[in-house]
């Protein structure tokens, strides 16, 4: 996989049956990120039936840093693509009782 260097790329990957690619799984501060998060419910047979992550690249990253145009830009852009991809999933009868006693 390419390396991550265009800030406000966006990247859709489908985490259902593949791991997060490495060039995503960066180190982190926290005890637990996003790919161990992931993979950990793989491995207890716990993941929803379908995993996608809309990841946008970052351009500033010193504490209190606004984002940047471009990074702006795709936080909206991928927010509009994860509600069109939502409003596409077919609602069962069985989803909404639940959606509606939730």
């Amino acid at each position: 996989m390419a390396p991550i260097t265009e800030p406000g790329r966006i990247h859709r990957l489908d985490l259902t049956r593949n791991p997060l690619p490495v060039a995503f799984a960066l180190p982190s501060t926290h005890a637990f990120g996003l790919a161990e998060t992931v993979e950990l419910g793989r491995s207890l047979g716990r993941l929803p039936k379908f995993v996608i992550a809309y990841l946008v690249e970052g351009a500033q990253f010193e504490t209190g840093a606004p984002l940047s145009p471009a990074v702006a830009v795709a936080v909206e852009e991928a927010v509009e693509r994860i509600i069109l991809a939502l409003s596409a999933i077919p609602r069962t009868p069985q989803a909404e009782g639940t959606a509606r006693h939730a």
